[in-house]
């Protein structure tokens, strides 16, 4: 009996591993097993959210939300995974005497409770919107100053997803607010997914420290239903893989399938690489009166399990020429990936992928994820022509290698007891240079700085910053106390320079300097720091004008934690 040669082995561990039956003469193939949806937050988030169709209009009220529950049951949309029914900007009308945010009751007759009883009856979930600032953006009562009341609000009604937004912020610290609104969640008795809605961004970039907060946060503007947007969003996301993992997402933004005059190719391409980038799917349209094409791109099942499978948390692209790319997405199963062969330009073109650019070993065996078919085995590459606007989205299996990983972010790292400069933080951003541990502030590159020294009395632990400046570090459970010496460094040439040092925890101010100059001699602070899980150290100016010459010092910072 012949022996098998090497490529008829490799074969037979294709077939095997996708659920291939080999009898002789005849080859059965059966689908992969679809993906157990999730856990709360440990796969993108699915739902429905009705900015992109319907705004701030009059339509927003309670029959729309009713009719839309009711319609992702019927439509089948619940069933393919869409759970959640979010109620975005101007639903909220005042606050009463007792400063309780009020939903409009002429939209609401029936209170939020019972619309939330209502979503809940259907076996969906309860999302709702506010904003960090006064102000919504769209001039409703945001929740400033009202956080912890607008939570325990929520809670009554039975919300199960909080979207907070960024207008009306003025001088807000986004970090800080955010902390503070992920710490009053997190304390709460209901389980709430908590999403930052940044479309205003400038240096805030939540991607940064959106781990230590948030379950999702935005990355770009708000979405247009154009095909310029789609692809600049993509743009946007590509490059912030790393920051996403299986519990943590970018956000790039709501779907708009079914919403304006995208083709259905472009709608096909747009659900294709959000699902590629493993982004939350928040539909947008009118679920009640979506035509049968809108209805089969949003609830295709295995465009949705690529989303779903949390194995590698967002794509990669791996090849770009000038239009046309090549993405990867590794997939649960052994030996899967997603392949996209995306097409961004106006004109049909050939694009070719090589099999051993992802690590495979041919032959490889492919299917159509929109046409829902086997292709067959493809050898040592694959082209295929694709259209203006369009992705062929494949699933492909086969003998793979550990070619092409992608580098993820090490897990958020626990202070512990001890100095702070000989641990790691989360998130530092700092007015000039970078922060500097156990020396000052050099304001260009690091370790460009000087021994830390406040009116001569030198420091050999401690973090030199430069106005402004934030740092997020990730507590133990068993943290109690912060201390620090805090002081203008020597080294500052301007003798009226003044700073103020803060130090906030889960976004909550727990001690505030007041302005210190030149002239102080070394001020020791203790704070307070138990059961606070983000610690913040800021030092913000105390010349809104200016931010010359502001070298602070947290010398000798640390935290005791008990062992």
């Amino acid at each position: 009996m012949k022996k098998a040669n090497k490529k008829t082995k490799i074969l037979v561990f294709v077939l095997t591993i996708i659920g291939v039956v080999v009898v002789p003469s005849l080859l059965i193939c059966s689908p992969p097993s679809t993906v157990t949806m999730r856990n709360l937050g440990s796969t993108p988030l699915m739902g429905w959210n009705g900015w992109n169709r319907f705004r701030c209009n009059d339509e927003v009220n309670e029959r729309l939300i009713k009719e839309t529950a009711d319609a992702l049951v019927t439509t089948g949309m619940k069933e393919a995974g869409y759970a959640y029914i979010v109620l975005d900007d101007c639903w909220q009308i005042e606050r009463n005497s007792w400063e309780t945010i009020v939903a409009d009751p002429k939209k609401f007759p029936s209170g939020m409770k019972a619309l939330g009883d209502y979503i809940h009856a259907k076996g969906l979930k309860f999302g709702i919107y506010t904003s960090a600032g006064v102000l919504t953006c769209e001039g409703r009562p945001g929740s400033f100053g009202h956080e912890e009341k607008d939570i325990d609000r929520y809670t009554e009604w039975g919300v199960d997803f909080i979207k907070v937004d960024w207008c009306g912020v003025d001088d807000l610290d986004a970090l800080v607010q955010y902390d503070l609104w992920r710490g009053l969640i997190s304390k709460s008795s209901r389980p709430v997914v908590f999403s930052i809605a940044m479309p205003n961004l400038g240096k805030e970039r939540p991607w940064l420290w959106g781990r230590a907060i948030s379950q999702m946060w935005r990355v770009n503007n708000d979405i247009r239903d154009s095909w310029e947007s789609i692809a600049s969003i993509i743009d946007v996301n590509e490059p912030l893989a790393r920051y996403a993992d299986q519990n943590h997402r970018n956000d790039p933004d709501m779907l708009v399938v079914g919403v304006g005059n995208l083709t259905a190719e472009e709608q096909k391409s747009h659900l294709s690489m959000w699902a590629m980038m493993g982004a939350p799917l928040i539909a947008g349209n009118d679920i009640r009166t979506m035509t049968d094409t809108t209805r089969e791109i949003l609830t295709n099942q295995e465009a949705i399990e690529i989303d779903q499978d949390a194995t590698e948390s967002q794509g990669k692209q791996i090849q770009k020429s000038q239009d046309q790319e090549v993405w990867t997405k590794k997939l649960a199963q052994s030996g899967a990936n997603a392949v996209a062969l995306f097409n961004r330009g106006n004109y049909p073109s050939i694009i070719t992928v090589k099999w051993s650019d992802i690590g495979y070993l041919a032959p490889v065996l492919i299917r159509d994820v929109w046409e829902h078919k086997w292709l067959g085995f493809s050898q040592k590459k694959f082209s295929r022509e694709v259209p203006a606007h369009g992705v062929l989205l494949l699933k492909v299996y086969g003998l793979i290698t550990n070619k092409g990983k992608t580098t993820q972010l090490p897990p958020l790292h626990t202070t512990s007891d001890g100095f702070l400069s000989d641990q790691e933080w989360i998130y530092a951003e700092n007015g000039h240079g970078p922060v500097e541990k156990d020396m000052s502030n050099g304001e260009t590159d690091s370790g460009d700085g000087s021994t830390l020294s406040i009116r001569g009395q030198e420091f050999n632990k401690g973090l030199g910053v430069h106005s402004y400046s934030n740092i997020l570090y990730r507590l133990g459970d068993k943290c109690r106390l912060f201390h620090a010496v805090v002081g203008i460094d020597d080294e500052v040439e301007d003798k009226k320079t003044g700073a103020i040092f803060r130090v906030y925890g889960d976004g909550q101010r727990l001690y505030d300097s007041g302005i210190v100059t030149m002239s102080f001699m070394p001020l020791p602070i203790s704070v307070d720091i138990s059961g606070n899980r983000n610690l913040i150290l800021q030092v913000v100016s105390s010349d809104p004008d200016t931010t010359q010459y502001q070298h602070a010092d947290w010398a000798d910072a640390r935290v005791f934690c008990n062992q």
